[in-house]
Formats: C-alpha cells, sequence, structure tokens
C-alpha cells in the first residue's frame, strides 16, 4: 500500500494509503485503454466475492489509474488511452487496511475494438501474526435461512442473509453502541475486502442486530443497548458474495466508553 489516489466512490484523493497494482498491458498493434477493473478473484481469476475497482462505473469502488506521471481518470469517467507495445499502468483502489497473504486480484482491460486483456496477481504470505488478547465473543453460525438486512438499506432485499448468532459476558454494566463484523484470518487480521456494520452510513454493509426477538438498529444510527452479565444476539448480514464455507470473520463490540471486545467464527 502507497500512495493516495482515490477514495472509494471519489476519484480523489482521501487522505488514507491506496491498494497499488502494476499492472504491463501488451498489444502488437495500436489499440485503445477505454476501461480497467481490479476485482478479487480465485488464483484463475474468476472473480470471489464482491470488491470491484472500476474506472467508470458507479456500481463499484472507484480504480485510479496512472500512466508515468499522469493520472489518466481524475473524474469518474471512460479512459481514452492509446497504447501499443507494453505500457505500464499503475491502478489504485482505496481500501481500509493490507489484504491477507495469499489473496488474488485480477484485472481486465477493455479495449475501443471491444476485446479485452486479463492477468491475476496473489498478495504474497505475511507472517504469521501475534494472536489479538481478549477475545471472549463466542459466534455461532446458523446458516442462510432468513431475510432481515440489505446491502445499505436496513431492510430486506430479498436475499436470504447470513446469521450468526452472538454471545458474550460482562463483569460490569455498559452501553453496547457499535458492531463491527469483517472477513479475517484466524488471529481476527482483517481481509480488507468485507465489512458489515450496524452504521454503514453508505460506506458498508449493514449488519442487523436483534435481541430476543427485537430489532436494535431498525435505522441506520449508534446502537444504545444497555446491558449486563451474559448478552446474546442474533446478527444478519446481507449476503453479497462473502458469505462461502470455511471463510473466517471477525466481530467487534464497541462500547460507550470506548472499549471493545471481539470474537472470531467460521461461517459454515
Amino acid at each position: 500500500m502507497d500512495g493516495d489516489q482515490v477514495g472509494f466512490s471519489n476519484p480523489r484523493s482521501d487522505g488514507n494509503p491506496d491498494l497499488h497494482f502494476r499492472a504491463v498491458v501488451t498489444v502488437p498493434q495500436p489499440k485503445v485503454v477505454t476501461s480497467i477493473a481490479v476485482f478479487t478473484s480465485d488464483a484463475y481469476g474468476n472473480r470471489e466475492g464482491p470488491t470491484i475497482w472500476d474506472t467508470d462505473s458507479p456500481n463499484f469502488w472507484v480504480l485510479g489509474v496512472v500512466r508515468g506521471a499522469t493520472r489518466l481518470n481524475p473524474r469518474r469517467e471512460s479512459l481514452r488511452d492509446p497504447t501499443t507495445g507494453s505500457t505500464a499502468y499503475d491502478l489504485y483502489g482505496s481500501t481500509q487496511a493490507d489484504p491477507a497473504g495469499g489473496l488474488f486480484f485480477s484485472v481486465i482491460v477493455q479495449f475501443d475494438d471491444q476485446s479485452e486483456a486479463y492477468g491475476t496477481v496473489a498478495v504474497p504470505p505475511k507472517p504469521t501474526p501475534t494472536p489479538r488478547p481478549g477475545g471472549i465473543v463466542t459466534l455461532t453460525w446458523n446458516g442462510l435461512s432468513e431475510d432481515k438486512v440489505g446491502a445499505f438499506k436496513p431492510e430486506p432485499d430479498g436475499i436470504a442473509d447470513g446469521k450468526f448468532h452472538v454471545t458474550f459476558e460482562l463483569g460490569s454494566p455498559k452501553t453496547v453502541t457499535k458492531l463491527f463484523l469483517y472477513g479475517s484470518d484466524q488471529y481476527g487480521t482483517g481481509n480488507n475486502i468485507d465489512y458489515w456494520t450496524t452504521m454503514g452510513q453508505g460506506q458498508f454493509w449493514l449488519l442487523a442486530v436483534y435481541k430476543d426477538g427485537l430489532h436494535l438498529n431498525p435505522k441506520d444510527e449508534p446502537l444504545n443497548d444497555r446491558v449486563v452479565e451474559f448478552v446474546a444476539y442474533d446478527i444478519y448480514f446481507g449476503n453479497e458474495g462473502y458469505i462461502l464455507k470455511g471463510n473466517v470473520v471477525t466481530l467487534e463490540v464497541t462500547f460507550s466508553d470506548g472499549s471493545v471486545i471481539y470474537g472470531i467464527g467460521t461461517i459454515g
């Protein structure tokens, strides 16, 4: 991660380091590059997960493209970059943290003659991290059955959601203000791809929280749940492509005093 060219939905810098890829495109005859997209994939370039950065589509996160010292897309619009032989492009996508080692990304380059070029790269493995201390939240997978929440709206969207039963114990009364679920490794290190939270604000997918059958966050706003001793929640998160058997997630529970506890669970 280096440089800051874009925000998630803004083609201008947002003050945070971006994911940075260098793509070398080789064509034998002159062509014009019209768009570039980067997405999470498997080793063969098949898309995995919902994350896509794109140069011009309003449906995906912004991909910044730099050739030499020139930013080719300072606005969200199609590219028009003539190329022949080998051309190097630096690609930037906004993110929250380093992606997990072993994660694959693929790139698609489209040309004005409707042809395409592809490539896939793996994130190098990272040293085994030290497990986070204080993991006291238990997550029990309850499958895909009910529909409680959409990706960005706190109401059903017609697609069955993933569900975890969440429990933890406290020694003194506290007020829960936020739950944050994200894809991770078994140590709680985020994969920088998938996020669900009780306060999405249009940036992250929403997480629906139920306690004794009561929906605690029917609006996209902070939680305000006073808890003591044993606590049990049912949480629901939209199936946007990440809910695959064996995937690991981490749940962080934030309290009004700023303290945070967490737990790690496995889908399936």
